[in-house]
This record gives C-alpha cells, structure tokens and sequence, in this order.
C-alpha cells in the first residue's frame, strides 16, 4: 500500500533527522504519528492498540456493520485485514480482498458501496465446500482476467545487433528504436510507472518485467527512448512461439502494444502459462504490490520524430541483482567467470581530482583496481564476514598482553567502498552457493538497502536510502555501480524454499542442462554436446542423446532440478585425441554420475536402473546394476526349507564395474538393444 508508514497510525522512524510536528503529523526523534491521536508516540500507540481490539472483537462476532462505519486513522485496507485474521475462522464472513475495486468487478456491482456490503455480498456467492483462502484466490483471479494492463515489448534483432540485446537484457533496460511508430513510441513514453510487460526477442518469449522509471532519450547512434524495469519471471520455456494472429504477440510487427482486455484468458494459456509458469493472479500480486516512491522518475518524452536527443541525458546505470540457478553441472560456475572477465576485468584508476572524490580517500596514481570479490556462502558464515564485525588485536608484543577488539569491514563494505572510489566502473560481489547462507543473518539490514532503487547513483547528493549499520554505527548504502550476482545448485535446495526476501529482491536466471542438436536462433551459444560422438569398436555412443534420455528420466522419477548438467561431458569435446574418449566417458559415469544418482536417489537402485535404462537391455552384462534372482539368494543363504517367500525380501542390486567398459551400457541407455 505504499510506503507512507502512517497507514499504522504511529511508527518507527528511520530517518532521524528534525522535523516540525503540525496539525495533522507529530514526530520524536524516534517515531512518527497522527496528531489527532495523541501528544506522545505512548499515547498514539493506546490509541491504535484500543482500535485494533474493538476491529477485532467485532470481527469475532461477525458485526461488519459496526466495522464498516467505525472511524479511526488507520487505512481503511488494514483495518479489513485486521478484521479478516480475527474473525470466526468456522464461520467466516471476510475473503481475504481489501480493495473494493476487486470486489465489484467479481461481483458486477459498483463501488460505491461500502466494503462491508461488498464482503456480504462476495461471501454469499461462495460455493458450497470451498475453502475462505481458496475463495479469495477466485475472487482476485477474476478480477485480473479482466482489468490487468499488460504490454508487449519488442526487441528486434533486426534493429539490434547480439551485444546490444545482451546487454540490454543484462542491465534491464527496456529499450525503444526510431523504427517504432507514433503511437507506440507515445504509449511506450507515457505509459507509467508499475505496468507490466513481457520482453521478446524476436519470436522468441524472453521476461516478464515492469517498469521502474520513465522513458528518456537514448544517447547513441540509434535514437529511441530507454526506460528501466524489474524482472518478474524469467521465461521457462525457450522455444518460438508461433501462433502469431494478434500484433501484441510474439513475432509481431508492433514494438510496444497492449494485450487486449478480450485476449487476457488466450495470453494466459498460450503464452503466459508454458512460456513463464504464471497466471494473470501472480501478475495482478506483482502489479498490485508496486511503489511509486521507489521509482526513478524521468520527464517522459515527446513522441516527435523531429525531436532533437539530448546527448547530455545519460542514464543513471542501477546496479542488479542476479542468481544463476541450475542442477549441477550446468555451467554456473563457468558462465559466472565468462562474465567477470568481461565486464569486471582490473582496471587502473587514477586518482580523483581535488575535491572530486566522493569518500573517507580515493585510490593512488594509477592504482589496478580489482573490481570484484568472490564469497562463499555457508551454514556459518554470518554479517561480521559480509559487512562488519568486531575481530581480536593483541595490545602489546608478549604473551600477557591483553586482547582488544576492533570493528573491521567485511568483503562486501569493502568492495562498496572501492565502488565509491570509481564510480565510472562496474563492481561484482559475486556469492557462490548463495542459498546455503542464512540469508537475514548475513545481510542484516543490508537486504533493503541492495534493492537497485535504493542503491546511491553516485552523483554527489544524499541517497535514496542509508541505514546506520550495527557495530560502527557508520550511515551505510549500497552504490549504483555495484552488482550482486550468486549462483545456486537446486539440487541442494529448491527454490521455492529460497529465502523471500532474496526472491523478491533477486531476478533468477535458468541454467539448465542444454542438449540441443542445433543452434537455435537468436541464442547466443553453441549447443556444447551437438555432434559428440563417442566411436567404439562395438558401436558410436550419441553423448547429446544419451544424456537427454538420462535427464528425461529424472524429470519423470524425481524433478527437473535433479538433472544432470552437460558440463560433465564437456571435456571429451576438448580432448583431441578420439581414442581416449570411451575411457573419458567411462571415468564420468563411474566417478560422478553413478555417486550423483545414488545420492539423488537415496539408493534407490530400482529407480538408478529405470535412469540408465538397465530394465531394456537384455544384454545382462550391459546393465550398469545387477538384480540378483531373490528365490536362488534365499536358498543359498538359508537352504531349501527357509519358509520365506521371494516378494517378502529385499531385491538385491550390486554394481558391475565391468559394465562401465561396455560401450553397449551407454548406448542401450537412449537405444534400446536386442
């Protein structure tokens, strides 16, 4: 609901800075309150703690009238959610909808009624057996088929060149050409802060993103207009998308145009459902949620051809926040240093001139500055590490002497201040296995400040936002041109369990396990496994196929974050010489897939046989696990006069290790064999 924390009534302050109470507002040095509600924060809280028990004792008697015409300061919408947690949770008579505006629009009223009317009227709509939460979620799925505002974003590679998507796509900018026409580039300026679009590049279904500041003129060769937005959803599914019948899709001549009102139950399920795994419910949340006091405002442009760019406007560059998440295996790591020696690389800085500088000292003469740091997260590391903690110093040189304490700066604050120092450069702090930290505990007050809308744009004024960190004290915020990006093996934790403060301040970018035979366009890499081919004397082995074969499997018996990632066979594409490969691939499966599957599997070796394909082969000594005959074990084991049936006992499973220098053990994995 915005961030005017006085829709509570009485608040804790942040900024401490001296401001004059009035008629309507009071202020200490430490809260902020209604006037109306007292002389001191003490009695405005009374005051609010009084209203929050008469809502929620007419809430527990189902009085919505006396709820509907009480008055009090608090926002209307907290009072109805105050009164939806206290009501009889057997008999309930508030749905979980605190705008009238959904209310009406799902019930074909007006809104000019009052909400206690509108929660009677919605509650008595609702279907026999259907639970109050679930009833909810119809309510608002309702009225988001019906009045979400959605664009489509076109970015064209015809009218952009590879590097200039990438980097587009990389710094979030949603990024408008001279080729649009009028009307777009008008509705492309104008259109405001919040809205939602989907990005495509080409044919192609690329991010669901809204935007977080307006449109300004473009300052390179190709004239247009630039606007920065937040991700939402990363696409899932990366193939072209073809049912091309409307100009808002993918594929379309149009640049900028919106859904139709009439298309939104067609976009959901063609595109929004198997491109992005959302609906138009998750989007109106999103949408709903937004802030305009977070964003960057920017005087929008005139839709004038004729009109003359100004090359003085450059951009403030916000820093992002990014996680690579993938199965192991994927190339996180190596995508990661790709990116660090590209756009991270030592740079030698002078230093600035008198009274330039922006801190506490800037760097030497033409110092080498190392423009990112590398952490790895883990169950004990905490914020002394990441931002500042106290570290023991001995006070002297013998072995009596006593131990002090002094406050030092973690690696983040100090790649922050090095940041500070250059601001014309890009910094990474670059966290590997970030979701193994204990992610409150590491970044402490920290996880508001990395917000991109938060951060300091270097330029001499106060930032947007800066918080007194723990044990210096120090006023601390997060510089525009420092970049967070971590990685994450899912197979160690999925992402639904993620931390949520990180996955609403992160945009989380697929790694996935990438068995294309071909290059598909507009991708930027080479598929790694296209024609790797194993030859043998017994038969070729198809690596791409197999491992396609291995991971559909899992995906089946497990899920897709307990794939197998393509990295693992690279190095047979870098080994010139062929006739070391089949020892290669059989080093693999030996070494890491088969301790991965029994990890994945909890050795489950009935399942392992179903992934390498041991239950089709009726080569006995091409199956990689060996079922042992259950009556024959039982009767060597015991004799013939056990008593004890075969489906009553354990199968037995042992590995054959002559199996993994059989080439028909691979290839009766994707290949069934006779």
């Amino acid at each position: 609901m915005g961030g005017n924390a006085f829709k509570f009534g009485v608040y804790s302050r942040k900024d401490t800075k001296e401001i004059k109470s009035d008629a309507t507002y009071s202020f200490s040095d430490a809260y902020g309150w209604y006037t109306s509600l007292g002389t001191t924060p003490e009695q405005a809280f009374e005051k609010v703690r009084d209203y929050v028990v008469q809502i929620a004792t007419w809430a527990a008697l189902g009085d919505l009238d006396s709820i509907d015409t009480y008055k009090q300061p608090l926002w209307e919408c907290f009072k109805w959610k105050i009164a939806f947690h206290y009501q009889d949770r057997q008999q309930p008579k508030i749905v979980n909808i605190f705008k009238k505006s959904m209310l009406a629009v799902h019930l074909g009223e007006s809104e000019k009624l009052s909400m206690g009317a509108l929660q009677k009227a919605t509650l008595a709509k609702m279907p026999a057996g259907m639970g109050i939460l679930e009833y909810g979620y119809k309510v608002w799925e309702d009225w988001s088929h019906k009045n979400l505002v959605i664009w489509k974003l076109l970015h064209s590679d015809s009218s952009m060149t590879a590097d200039e998507l990438r980097l587009y796509r990389d710094e979030n900018l949603a990024v408008l050409v001279r080729a649009g026409t009028d009307d777009q580039i008008e509705a492309f300026s104008n259109t405001p802060n919040g809205t939602l679009f989907f990005l495509c590049h080409g044919d192609y279904p690329v991010r669901i993103g809204q935007f977080t500041s307006g449109a300004s003129p473009r300052t390179n060769e190709k004239e247009g207009w630039q606007r920065r937005y937040r991700v939402f959803k990363e696409a899932v599914k990366t193939e072209l998308y073809t049912k091309n019948s409307k100009k808002w899709m993918p594929g379309a001549q149009s640049t900028f145009k919106q859904v139709g009102a009439g298309d939104l139950a067609f976009f959901e399920g063609n595109l929004l459902k198997p491109y992005f795994e959302t609906d138009l419910a998750e989007l109106a949340v999103w949408a709903d949620e937004f802030n305009k006091s977070e964003c960057e405002e920017a005087t929008p442009t005139p839709a004038d051809n004729g009109a003359e760019i100004n090359k003085n406007s450059k951009p403030t560059a916000l820093g992002f926040n990014r996680i690579y998440y993938g199965p192991p295996g994927t190339g996180k790591t190596y995508t990661l240093m790709r990116l660090l020696e590209s756009d991270y690389g030592a740079d030698v800085v002078s230093a600035p001139a008198d009274g330039i500088a922006l801190v506490d000292a800037g760097p030497a003469a033409d110092a080498t500055v190392q423009r990112y740091s590398i952490v790895t997260f883990h169950q004990s590391y905490g914020y002394e590490e990441f931002v500042e903690g106290l570290r023991p110093v001995l006070n002297g040189d013998g072995e009596t002497d006593d131990v002090a304490y002094e406050i030092r700066a973690g690696v983040f604050k100090e790649l922050c201040h090095k940041a500070r120092q250059a601001p014309d450069l890009r910094f990474a702090m670059v966290i590997d296995e970030i979701n193994r930290g204990n992610i409150s505990k590491i970044f402490g007050e920290l996880i508001t400040l990395i917000e991109p809308d938060k951060r300091d744009p270097l330029k001499g004024n106060a930032p947007p936002l800066e918080l007194a960190l723990a044990y210096s004290g120090e006023k601390f915020s997060v510089p525009a041109n420092v970049d967070i990006i971590g990685t994450m093996n899912t197979a160690d934790r999925s992402l639904a369990l993620l931390d949520t403060a990180l996955r609403r301040r992160f945009e989380f970018v697929p790694l996935l396990p990438d068995v294309r035979a071909v290059k598909d366009a507009g991708e930027l890499n080479d598929p790694p496994l296209a024609g790797l081919i194993v030859k043998t004397s017994a038969g070729d082995i198809d690596v791409r196929q197999m491992l396609m074969r291995i991971n559909e499997r899992i995906e089946v018996l497990y899920d897709r974050d307990h794939c197998i990632g393509h990295a693992y066979f690279t190095l047979l594409k870098k080994e010139q010489n062929e006739d070391k490969h089949f020892d290669m691939l059989a080093g693999i499966f030996r070494n890491r897939i088969m301790p991965l599957l029994e990890e994945y599997f909890f050795e489950d070796w009935r399942k392992i046989r179903l992934v390498l394909g041991d239950n089709q082969k009726n080569d006995v000594n091409a199956r990689f696990i060996a079922e042992s005959d259950a009556l024959q074990d039982l009767s060597s084991l015991f004799g013939s006069d056990h008593g004890l049936e075969s489906y009553t006992t354990k199968r037995r499973y042992t590995v054959q290790p002559a199996a993994f220098a059989n080439p028909q053990a691979y290839i009766g994995i994707y290949k069934p064999l006779a």
